[in-house]
């Protein structure tokens, strides 16, 4: 990216409300470190990425820091940062994006699902083991498992973290990873 084109980026970065950015494969490690270090703490950052997209780790980092990770149809081709939804670049290139505004709107239209993490204890268990309940704060989450969730044996009872997206209009979380925290048996003995 020609140097002018990244200094009018990190000034636009510090002074915008909002930042969207379509990601559709793993973006270069100092694009991600500049976008999360000159961000201020007012602004609305979501980041788009499709069904399939492959980089977990990535997606877990960047829930972590507290941006928003939707999944989204139809993403573009090239990974776009959006600045204000008015000012469009492409990453890591930096070419400017046509009708930015047109293209942002409608990518964000175009969600259905984001990026959650939750806690708590397994309910009930399907009996082909592909979705069980998790019981937070009372009432039970329905989640499905994804193929690659990497759970092991599903056990009422036992305490986990579940990271996947939530479907929108079902309400019911994909697990896309999922780590055990403690077994409890029902005397409330044992741990992992």
């Amino acid at each position: 990216m020609p140097l002018g084109r990244l200094t009018l980026l990190q000034a636009g970065l510090e002074s915008c409300s909002e930042i969207v950015i379509s990601l559709s494969s793993t973006p270069p490690e100092e694009l991600l470190s500049i976008i999360a270090s000159r961000r201020n703490p007012n602004q609305h950052v979501t980041v788009l990425v499709r069904e399939n997209f492959p980089d977990l780790a990535l997606l877990r980092r960047l829930h972590l820091l507290g941006f928003r990770v939707d999944v989204c149809w139809d993403l573009p081709e090239e990974n776009i940062l959006f600045l204000n939804r008015n000012i469009g670049v492409t990453l890591p290139d930096g070419e400017e994006v046509a009708e930015a505004f047109s293209l942002c709107c409608r990518l964000l239209w175009l969600r259905f699902g984001r990026f959650v993490s939750l806690d708590g204890i397994i309910g009930q268990v399907s009996e082909d083991g592909t979705f069980f309940s998790l019981v937070k704060g009372g009432y039970p989450i329905w989640v499905s498992l994804k193929p690659t969730a990497g759970c092991g044996e599903l056990l009422p009872g036992r305490k986990v973290s579940v990271f996947g997206f939530c479907i929108f209009m079902v309400n019911i979380v994909e697990a896309w990873e999922i780590r055990r925290e403690m077994e409890h048996s029902a005397e409330g003995e044992g741990k992992e």
